[in-house]
């Protein structure tokens, strides 16, 4: 009798199969969408470690100079080197030779972002007491990723620098997230060739990332420069608050070399209105940013760029807040061009044969010394950003992309089967031809294998067969039907 009653409503959702193939973009967000053509190093969003092995100071006000803060440039950062390298001391610079990210600079305390502030600590003890913004993992509709906020300027409210004292002998502070900077040394790759200069011979990177909002994951309020109480803070914008090319070529994501012009850098940032509005830009355009090119003498940074000169992905302000995926190459020209010396390629949300082509310039700072590095986070030091990544991965050489098709087990336990059909059907009916060509495997979600979509009478016999199986099943459909 079960099976009987249960035909209508199969019947019903696939009429809604066959009307919404071609339907809306929110597939991009169960998995990615190239290829992994074999990255030499990714990183997947999934860890936020914060080194302090002698845990938070007992009294931050009245204590003793004898703790010392967590997360000291130089020490590795977001992933547990102790991992691979069980006898080395993270809490010391240069110990831990398998380290995959280090401190940069960073004022992160280690604590997350969101109410109250600093969200939950991520020490062990919790870390006391937490500054506003922070750097945490979060999961979102099955997808794991990284947060990282700089809330603005924090200081005059009574968080100080990492370090910081207010006189001899009195405890040192475990810093106010008004900077957030991490470093990943290609030196500890193994597929890494040695030549540093990787802007020059070519490097192809990938990441996904959108802006943090308080509707995907906690955030706190922006504290203004000069505030001194909660009540001169602002609110979060529902849109995200992005960041720009800051600092002689630095941003959310960005990448150093040694060269032939020696020391250089450059970087790409998501910004968005609030980032033109609340710093006075004269540009109009929002997306992705990166180093300008040479038009009318530019400096690399996005203050000094106008509507002409800046390079720019252009997306809508109002979508930054959505995932998006970028697949870009990076290699000198052959000769300069008007002032120009490199050539940036840029696929993004699915493109794979006709890129976005810049030509830039370079600046003449390497952030992490000397060395080719890629950088991540919200390096500014005074203005304040917030970005989800789900992933940030290179390799060297100027690679092609090549899509994938999304993995649809949005449950997720690993197979694709009924239960993700009555999910996407309560959410988005768009993934339903999706559904159909994955019916029954174990996709990668990362590199989910290419299925035949069956003929309707095929999706509607699976369909049927499937949902006649939930009555044994009853306990943990009621969790996903509610």
């Amino acid at each position: 009798m079960r099976s009987l009653s249960v035909l209508p409503f199969v019947l019903g959702l696939l009429v809604s199969t066959l009307f919404s193939i071609g339907h809306g973009r929110s597939a991009w967000a169960v998995g990615v969408l190239y290829n992994d053509p074999g990255w030499y190093y990714s990183y997947d969003g999934n860890e936020a470690f914060y080194n302090d092995l002698d845990g938070p100071n007992p009294d931050y006000i009245n204590g003793t100079d004898a703790n010392s803060p967590g997360g000291q440039s130089g020490t590795p950062a977001l992933v547990d080197p102790r991992v691979l390298d069980p006898g080395c001391n993270p809490s010391q610079a240069g110990n831990c030779a398998d380290a995959e990210w280090t401190f940069k600079s960073s004022q992160w305390d280690g604590t997350a972002p969101g109410d109250p502030l600093g969200g939950v600590p991520t020490g062990t003890p919790p870390i006391i007491p937490a500054a506003p913004g922070g750097v945490a993992t979060y999961t979102d509709s099955g997808t794991t990723y990284l947060r990282v906020q700089d809330p603005g300027q924090p200081q005059s409210y009574g968080w100080v620098d990492k370090n910081a004292q207010a006189g001899p002998g009195a405890p040192r502070q475990e810093g106010n997230n008004r900077k957030i900077q991490f470093a990943h040394d290609l030196t500890v790759d193994p597929l890494f060739n040695g030549n540093h200069a990787i802007l020059d011979n070519g490097v192809t990177i990938s990441f996904r990332a959108r802006l943090a909002t308080a509707a995907t994951g906690p955030i706190d309020d922006i504290f203004v420069e000069g505030g001194t109480t909660l009540g001169d803070t602002l609110p979060w914008p529902t849109d995200g608050f992005g960041s720009r090319v800051y600092n002689d070529g630095r941003g959310m994501f960005h990448l150093t070399q040694t060269g032939a012009g020696g020391e250089q850098q450059m970087a790409f940032s998501l910004m968005g209105q609030s980032t033109i509005d609340s710093e006075g830009l004269t540009v109009t355009k929002t997306g992705l940013v990166m180093n300008n090119n040479a038009l009318d003498g530019a400096d690399v940074d996005t203050n000094f760029a106008t509507d002409a000169n800046m390079n720019v992905v252009e997306i809508p302000s109002a979508d930054l807040d959505e995932w998006h995926e970028f697949w870009i190459t990076i290699q000198a020209l052959a000769v300069p061009v008007n002032g120009n010396t490199h050539e940036v390629n840029v696929y993004h949300d699915g493109e794979v044969t006709t890129p976005q082509t810049f030509n830039i310039i370079l600046s003449g700072e390497n952030e992490f010394t000397s060395g080719a590095f890629l950088g991540m986070g919200m390096s500014s030091g005074s203005a304040p950003g917030g970005v989800d990544i789900d992933f940030y991965a290179y390799s060297q050489g100027i690679l092609s992309p090549t899509l994938a098709t999304p993995s649809v087990d949005v449950e997720p336990d690993g197979d694709v089967d009924g239960f993700d059909f009555l999910a996407i059907q309560r959410t988005d009916i768009s993934l339903i031809p999706l559904w159909e060509s994955q019916f029954g495997t174990f996709p990668s979600p990362l590199a989910a294998s290419v299925g035949t979509v069956p003929e309707p009478a095929s999706a509607l016999l699976a369909m049927t067969a499937t949902l006649i199986l939930f009555g044994k099943r009853s306990g943990r459909q009621s969790q996903l039907v509610g």
